[in-house]
């Protein structure tokens, strides 16, 4: 054959040559880009199976936040109340103290002044009240005499009636008056008389006398339930306190139209 025919036929077998290993390349770089995939698809996997891994012990510590918490709400609620029952025991100790020095006080005066002094002492200093009246019923009940006090000197707005207003009222039921919650002081158009309290001093069974505040300390609110305590206490023991003193007194005064009780006892 001569040169010219084998031209033809030498090209083909190069372009031949040359699709083979244009192929060969294709199914090289497919299989690399196969097994490329396979890997990709494998840590796809694995980073899918770490993400549900991760998001399960997102949930868990969210459910154990959570518990926490609630169990740190409970804790905050048991201290609380335990804080709360410590106080009120804290409060009944102070009030029963209170009351035992208020008692103390009364019956351990052996003189009217005595008396009249620890009054005075219990009502400035456990009550907290610096403008107030001791008055006693007159024989006749018509009037409401002041026999003692304090801060009322030179005021003109501390009679008092015994057929009306506040003090009728309590000689009348024998029940102590408050003003309304926190009044500090005793204004005539909301609290009554002008009076933050009215405790009546009962003997026997029947009101001998009131005792009247008027006007707490600066720096106290309001009288509280430890105060209510002391002064029904007051109310129960002063004039029977007072009674005594003026039986032992020297001269053994006795107000008119009350007769004292036998000391010894007799009749």
């Amino acid at each position: 054959m001569s040169d010219e025919g084998k031209k033809p036929e030498a090209y083909v077998l190069r372009v031949t040559e040359a699709a083979r290993q244009y192929s060969r390349e294709l199914l090289d770089e497919n299989e690399r880009l196969r097994h490329r995939l396979v890997l990709l698809e494998s840590e796809n996997a694995e980073l899918r199976a770490e993400i549900h891994s991760l998001s399960d012990e997102l949930t868990n510590r969210r459910r154990e936040a959570e518990r926490l918490s609630g169990a740190l709400a409970d804790t905050e609620r048991d201290n609380q109340h335990f804080l709360e029952r410590y106080l009120e025991v804290e409060r009944q100790s102070a009030s029963l103290a209170h009351l035992y020095v208020a008692s103390y006080q009364l019956h351990g005066a052996t003189s009217l002044d005595a008396v009249r002094a620890a009054m005075r002492e219990i009502v400035s200093n456990l009550v907290g009240c610096e403008r107030f009246g001791v008055y006693e019923l007159s024989a006749d009940g018509s009037r409401l005499e002041l026999v003692d006090g304090m801060g009322l000197e030179g005021r003109s707005d501390t009679a008092l009636s015994p057929r009306a207003g506040v003090a009728a009222e309590v000689l009348r039921t024998g029940r102590l008056y408050l003003a309304p919650s926190g009044a500090r002081e005793g204004a005539p158009h909301a609290g009554g008389d002008g009076l933050v309290a009215c405790v009546p001093l009962e003997l026997g069974g029947r009101a001998t006398g009131l005792l009247a505040l008027y006007e707490l300390l600066p720096q106290k609110r309001g009288l509280e339930e430890v105060d209510r305590e002391i002064l029904e206490l007051l109310g129960a023991q002063a004039a029977r306190a007072l009674d005594c003193a003026r039986l032992r007194g020297p001269d053994a005064a006795v107000p008119p139209g009350r007769q004292p009780a036998d000391p010894a006892g007799t009749s």
